[in-house]
C-alpha cells in the first residue's frame, strides 16, 4: 500500500490525531482511564463537536501522522521536556523511582530526550505491508536523529518488543507500571541515545517481518491503558 508519514502541525491535524486515539483507545477498546491519572487524560470535543482523547502534553508534543491518500490511518507522538512539568510521561509515575529507570535518567535532566508514545492505527491498517506503525517509527527515529535526541519507548506488545530489540535498542525495564490496578500488564522500556541511532536506524530499516496479529490479539481483548499503548 503507497502510505505517506509527515509532522501535524496543524491544529485540525492534530485534532485529527486525537480523534482517532479517542476511537481507537476509549470508543473500540472501552478503556477508562484514571481520573486522577498524572498524565491528565481527559474527554474533550472538537470544533465538530467530535470527541477527542486528549492530556497535558498535547500542546508541547510533535505529532506524527500516517495517511492513505487524504485519510489519516495512524499516529505516533514523542512528548518532549519543554511542559510545564519539564518532566517526560514516564518521569510522572511512581515506577520512575525503579533502579533501572533512576539510571537511565539520573543526570539527564538536560539532556535532549523525547519519550515517543501514544501509538495508534485505524482498525482496516494493522495487517499492511509496509506494516504503518513501523513506519511511524522509522519517520520519528529519523527525525529525532536530524535533531540529536535520544529517544526512551514504552511498549507492552511482543511485536515492538522484538523489533526494538532487533533494532539494537537497550532493553532498560520490562516491570514498569501506570498504577492501573491488577489487570494491567507490565511495560517494557527501550533506549536508544543519539549517538546510537544511525545504526539503530539502519537495523530498523531491515526489519520486515509482518506482524501476525492484531494489537487487539498481542495481549487479549480485555485491558487497560498500557494494552492500548502501541509504543
Amino acid at each position: 500500500m503507497d502510505f505517506r508519514v509527515k509532522i501535524l502541525n496543524d491544529y485540525e491535524a492534530v485534532n485529527s490525531a486525537k480523534r482517532l486515539l479517542y476511537d481507537v483507545y476509549i470508543h473500540e477498546l472501552g478503556w477508562v482511564f484514571r481520573d486522577d491519572s498524572p498524565t491528565g487524560f481527559h474527554i474533550d470535543k472538537d470544533k465538530r463537536s467530535q470527541p477527542i482523547l486528549c492530556d497535558a502534553f498535547d500542546k508541547t508534543s510533535i505529532w506524527f501522522g500516517a495517511y492513505k491518500e487524504d485519510k489519516l490511518i495512524g499516529v505516533a507522538r514523542a512528548v518532549q521536556r519543554n511542559n510545564t512539568l519539564g518532566k517526560l510521561d514516564l518521569e510522572l509515575y511512581p515506577s520512575s523511582s525503579l533502579p533501572s529507570m533512576k539510571r537511565l535518567f539520573q543526570g539527564k535532566e538536560g539532556c535532549q530526550m523525547i519519550e515517543v508514545q501514544r501509538g495508534a492505527v485505524a482498525k482496516d491498517y494493522r495487517n499492511t505491508e509496509p506494516s504503518v506503525i513501523q513506519l511511524l517509527l522509522l519517520f520519528a527515529f529519523s527525525f529525532a536523529q536530524e535533531k540529536q535526541f535520544s529517544i526512551v519507548c514504552p511498549t507492552v506488545f511482543p511485536a515492538l518488543e522484538t523489533l526494538f530489540s532487533q533494532a539494537g535498542m537497550h532493553l532498560v525495564e520490562k516491570n514498569f507500571t501506570y498504577g492501573e490496578g491488577e489487570e494491567e500488564w507490565p511495560t517494557f522500556i527501550f533506549f536508544c541515545s543519539s549517538d546510537e541511532l544511525v545504526q539503530v536506524l539502519k537495523r530498523l530499516k531491515r526489519v520486515t517481518s509482518k506482524r501476525n496479529a492484531s494489537f487487539l490479539q498481542e495481549r487479549g481483548h480485555q485491558a487497560k491503558r498500557s494494552k492500548f499503548n502501541v509504543v
